[in-house]
């Protein structure tokens, strides 16, 4: 009886780190993916069009920053998913 209730509150604890899992790379994906990569791509289009050096340095400093954390975000995805 106790084994049983010991097998049974393991069941539930991972169901619930499956659920807190799925809740984290949901979250992950939408809340802080989504919104990088509109600045990644607005940012990428803003470096194709007519700027003055310094405009160009400072996109191109945003651009690899962009890149960079979106590198960081995939990696704790790609943590969480293994």
């Amino acid at each position: 009886m106790v084994q049983e209730t010991t097998q049974e509150i393991a069941i539930n604890e991972n169901r619930l780190l499956g659920h807190i899992y799925e809740i984290l790379h949901t979250t992950i994906t939408h809340e802080i993916k989504t919104p990088l990569n509109a600045i990644l791509l607005t940012t990428q289009q803003l470096c194709r069009t007519y700027l003055t050096s310094q405009q160009a340095k400072l996109l191109q400093i945003n651009l690899v920053s962009a890149k960079q954390m979106l590198g960081l975000v995939n990696d704790l995805v790609d943590m969480y998913l293994i």
